[in-house]
């Protein structure tokens, strides 16, 4: 039966009645099969012809129309059986098949035969219909001989016309820029080809590869015509920006809230904080039914009301109304056009207006923009220097810039998809100064990337004070918000900008020399712990700039102990021994600093705790802490191996931006349930990239506060319900077995030096993802089972194992 069209086939079914054993006998012979009166008939197929290696529909179905073909049983593709091919056989007319594609690979008739049973278990066989695969000889190779315009450039117009003459072109043919295809219009009467191209599809290309493909069942073939170049004299001028504005850290967003109401974009908006202290004003822009670009942020049937419009529910759609007709729709607020906002600029000569268009259509940024300048520069072209537009993509930037070489321009994220790489890439080949998007977009390899290239980053919007601290602790500059001024929000941006900036230098520098050159700069606590040896291969020029660190001993002798406690260039402790490990202990500004140091025979070891988090590389030469006091937070963690040849090597820190250290803090945050045992167990190490967070999330499990606090210690930690019934961490294997609610548990954990293992066992079945990390393992005593098992790396960048 499978390959052979005359085979008879024979099934047999063995069906155990009571005691005895039916023999059911079903066979075919296909050779002789005459059709009966309830036989199925395929009367189409769909497509009848196929091109080679070509798509043929957008879902790649081969549909059989006829009758009788309900309750299908066999489908015959060149005699041979396989039900695989059958997609859907829903209705009694139609049948879809999805046949492989290895039968569209050459020339050839395909054979499609169908087999159905009816009610009474009789099976019948339809008449035989040919698919036939075509060869690609079949279609016409097409041929360009011209190409109208030759060159493309921006002449007054956003749209460009392309017109290809050649051979055998006709209703199938489809022009393709850069092998993409364009929407194609063929002449009858001139034989040529032409499409549109706007200014989008050209403007950041330095030239346009055309070529002509045919196509076949409406789908493009791999026929194609030979490529022709199309030349573009675009974007050769570079702009030069100003950001005289910048020094203003909030922009009122839709000219600021008045009272409790947002969106407004009304005079009595502007108003209102221009009085409270705003010179910054984002304003969107929408064009009337009437083409008069007016103050609104667009027509959809939400944004009614926001401006106390007084319309019957009747007359409130998504269509645009009148200039005439909105601008008198509300007896609370003063609706304002374009022209409006010029008198404004003209009046106030300390404000600026930040547009948001929202369009990226070209024709519509074409009129817009064309519409701007030309009504700014009929009340004064100066105040287009004051005008600073929003862009949402490269194309909009170079169209805009060829209308009109506005002075300030800030690349707005909402609308792009571009990737970090492709955002700062744009920014270093523009100049762009101000990148804007969604705090959650602004990553801190984002905004350190953009702080290099002098690029200052603005939110929207944001109107909590607390979270205008928190981000202007990573680093960012600007603010779109509806309530907050500098009046009413007394957080010090310049100041935490600069803690941050100060601290993104530093953790950027990896050159020994630079570093401790820029450290010396600070004002941070500078801890030093000298692990093995720290001398051979110590230059004098470290020397000086370790003095500049605060140090006074010049360390001289081989494999000896070393410790350094310094800020602000001042000596605060410093030690050092041939044959003794040495300690320090102290309280700093309240915070705890403990340090060990051992050169190769005096312990060959290193330490730098602080508050219980030992952030020591732990390696051979000189491990260098760099703490800020006056944050409390850890700043770098950096090796300086002078033996190796001055090796610079730097430890990961946390990263609060990372996702995967958020979904640490919600894990840990909700794993405490009354049906829950849940057990904790370090492989490797789990202190490195430990926060006040995590460490706070631990406490509230119940456990002590230095649980992984330890550089590669081991720990062990389990919870019953909303108690934590034990815990134990050290610097040894640890193992520990308990019974609870009648589930035996057993758990293990050891560091990297004591064993480097985990696991994790609930009624002797291992769960624990033995990763490096904190790995945790959930057991739900209702369910009676195991519901999850993870690992968070504590060593790098917060990754799971999940």
């Amino acid at each position: 039966m499978f390959g052979i069209k005359k085979k008879i086939m024979i099934g047999i079914v063995l069906l155990l009645l009571g005691g005895g054993i039916m023999v059911i006998v079903h066979q075919h012979d296909k050779s002789n099969v005459t059709l009966d009166e309830n036989a199925p008939i395929i009367e189409c197929i769909t497509p009848s012809n196929v091109l080679v290696n070509t798509k043929f529909n957008d879902d790649d179905k081969i549909v059989i129309e006829g009758v009788g073909l309900n309750n299908v049983i066999g489908i015959y593709v060149n005699g041979i059986y396989n039900m695989d091919y059958l997609f859907d056989n829903e209705s009694g007319d139609k049948v879809y098949l999805n046949l492989s594609e290895e039968l569209f690979d050459e020339e050839k008739d395909i054979s499609i035969q169908i087999e159905t049973r009816d009610e009474e278990g009789q099976s019948h066989f339809s008449n035989e219909k040919i698919l036939k695969v075509l060869s690609l000889d079949t279609i016409s190779h097409p041929n360009i001989s011209n190409i109208e315009p030759k060159n493309l450039t921006l002449d007054g117009g956003t749209v460009q016309w392309l017109s290809v003459s050649g051979d055998n072109f006709n209703k199938d043919s489809q022009i393709l820029l850069n092998n993409e295809a364009l929407y194609t219009i063929y002449d009858v009467e001139t034989g040529k080809l032409l499409t549109k191209l706007e200014y989008s599809d050209w403007c950041t290309k330095d030239c346009l590869q055309i070529s002509v493909g045919q196509c076949y069942n409406g789908f493009l073939t791999e026929v194609k015509s030979n490529a022709v170049a199309v030349d573009v004299e675009a974007n050769s001028e570079k702009y030069y920006l100003k950001y005289d504005w910048v020094k203003e850290h909030y922009i009122s967003h839709a000219f600021g809230a008045i009272g409790d109401k947002t969106y407004t974009n009304t005079l009595e908006a502007f108003n209102e904080n221009y009085d409270k202290g705003a010179r910054l004003f984002e304003v969107d822009f929408s064009l009337s039914a009437d083409g008069v670009l007016i103050c609104r942020h667009d027509w959809s049937r939400l944004t009614y009301g926001r401006a106390g419009e007084e319309y019957a529910a009747y007359e409130i759609n998504n269509l645009p109304k009148t200039w005439e007709d909105i601008s008198s729709s509300s007896n609370d607020f003063t609706m304002l056009s374009f022209d409006d906002v010029c008198e404004l600029l003209e009046k106030y000569e300390d404000i600026y207006i930040i547009t948001d268009t929202k369009d990226i259509n070209s024709v519509a940024i074409d009129y817009v923009f064309r519409y701007m300048v030309e009504h700014a520069k009929d009340i004064n072209e100066d105040i287009l220097k004051r005008i600073v537009v929003q862009v949402y993509n490269e194309e909009m930037y170079w169209q805009i810039m060829s209308i009109y070489p506005f002075e300030s321009i800030i690349y707005t994220l909402y609308q792009t998809t571009a990737s970090e790489d492709e955002v700062v890439e744009f920014v270093k080949e523009t100049g762009i100064k101000v990148v804007t998007m969604f705090p959650e977009r602004a990553a801190k390899s984002t905004v350190d990337r953009l702080h290099e290239l002098g690029c200052m980053v603005y939110v929207h919007t944001i109107n909590d004070v607390e979270q205008i601290e928190q981000l202007a602790k990573r680093g960012i500059y600007g603010y779109y918000t509806d309530f907050l001024t500098k009046q009413n929000c007394a957080v010090d941006i310049d100041e935490l900008n600069r803690d941050y900036f100060i601290k993104a230098n530093l953790c950027s520098i990896s050159n020994i020399e630079d570093y401790l050159e820029y450290l010396a700069k600070t004002d941070y606590l500078v801890l030093i712990s000298v692990k093995d040896d720290a001398t051979s291969g110590l230059s004098e020029r470290i020397k000086e700039l370790l003095k500049g660190v605060g140090a006074k001993y010049v360390l001289e002798n081989f494999r000896e102990s070393y410790i350094l406690v310094a800020k602000n260039k001042n000596n605060i402790f410093e030690s050092w021994s041939l044959d003794e490990c040495l300690t320090y202990d102290d309280i700093l500004e309240d915070n705890s600093i403990s340090i060990a140091s051992g050169g190769l025979d005096a312990g060959n070891v290193s330490v730098i705790n602080v508050n219980g988090n030992d952030y020591s590389m732990d390696s051979r030469g000189m491990n260098l802490v760099v703490y800020d006091l006056r944050n409390n937070e850890l700043v770098d963690s950096v090796n300086f191996d002078f033996y190796s040849g001055g090796i610079f090597t730097r430890r990961e820190l946390e990263s609060k931006d990372n996702n995967n250290y958020q979904k640490l803090l919600y894990y840990l945050k909700n794993v405490k349930n009354e049906r829950y045992i849940v057990a904790f167990s370090v492989r490797d190490e789990a202190s490195v990239l430990m926060t006040d967070e995590i460490r706070e999330c631990l406490s509230e499990l119940g456990f002590d506060n230095n649980v992984l606090s330890g550089y590669r210690h081991s720990f062990i930690g389990i919870l019953n319900g909303s108690e934590c019934v034990y815990q134990e961490y050290g610097n040894i294997a640890l193992s520990y077995d308990m019974i609870l609610d009648g589930i035996f548990v057993h758990v293990e954990s050891s560091g990297n030096e004591v064993g480097d293992y985990s696991s994790i066992q609930f009624d002797g079945k291992e769960c624990s993802k033995n990763s490096r990390g904190l790995n945790i393992a959930v057991y739900d005593k209702l369910l009676g089972y195991v519901i999850d098992s993870i690992c968070f790396d504590l060593y790098s960048d917060y990754n799971i194992v999940n």
